[in-house]
């Protein structure tokens, strides 16, 4: 009898612990390493730069950093962006589009209130990389060429307005990082074509087979589900650009 009750405890027991491994395990995958953006605690703030959107350098408790834009600073005027989303709402939905079409270009971005100043205020957090920018030439010329041309069709899809050099970093083995979007999804149409470069690339480069697979195959509901930080009429904006790029495939 007493044999039979330890059997019995020490199976109750095993399957605790298996359950909790298990939901333990399955908290992990779900939350990823990069979730410590939402969570983790800050030590450190400090002004990052001179951008209009007055950007802050936040270290968490790990020594890992990223940079916040608070929503009062990132307003877009609503005479040249009409949809009224905020420069944080573009950092994070570029980031939610980049990861969509596997790209991989932005890095991590999330929204988050951070104290500051006294008080709590909501923005984009982006983990921040020490790498150089391009506006470096030495090192402009080691990225990767296949990245620069993604970058070209990217940009064009999200409207952006500010892809200057100093706007994406280039790291190990030329790969880039896109950085400052909150000029992208404007509400309207600007450049209307891309490059001849671009579209040879997209026709005959091995590379751009499943991108190109990809852009086709969206409609606007799929875009809502991948990208909720932006409105309608953001969404048809970005497959108005889309078709202009395939009718520009089609012609080529």
């Amino acid at each position: 009898m007493k044999t039979a009750f330890l059997n019995t405890l020490t199976i109750l027991i095993l399957v605790i612990f298996s359950l909790n491994t298990s939901a333990s395990s399955n908290c992990h995958s779900v939350l990823g390493v990069d979730d410590s953006l939402l969570f983790q605690k800050i030590i450190k703030i400090k002004p990052l730069g001179k951008g209009l959107s007055k950007p802050l350098l936040v270290t968490f408790q790990d020594k890992s950093q990223a940079v916040f834009k608070p929503d009062s600073t990132s307003n877009r005027p609503g005479r040249f962006f009409p949809s009224k989303s905020s420069a944080s709402d573009a950092e994070i939905a570029a980031y939610q589009f980049s990861e969509f079409l596997e790209l991989g270009f932005v890095l991590k971005t999330v929204k988050r209130a951070v104290y500051h100043q006294g008080k709590y205020e909501e923005g984009s957090l982006q983990v921040y990389k020490n790498l150089w920018d391009a506006n470096w030439p030495r090192l402009w010329h080691r990225a990767k060429k296949s990245d620069l041309l993604f970058m070209e069709v990217f940009d064009f899809l999200i409207s952006n307005q500010d892809r200057t050099k100093p706007n994406y970093l280039i790291g190990k083995f030329g790969r880039i990082y896109l950085i400052d979007h909150g000029l992208a999804f404007p509400g309207f149409f600007r450049r209307n074509k891309l490059s001849l470069r671009a579209i040879k690339f997209l026709t005959t480069n091995h590379l751009a087979q499943n991108f190109l697979r990809k852009i086709s195959s969206f409609d606007e509901n799929t875009l809502l589900n991948a990208v909720p930080e932006l409105n309608v009429e953001q969404i048809r904006e970005i497959l108005f650009r889309r078709d202009l790029i395939l009718d520009q495939i089609n012609s080529y």
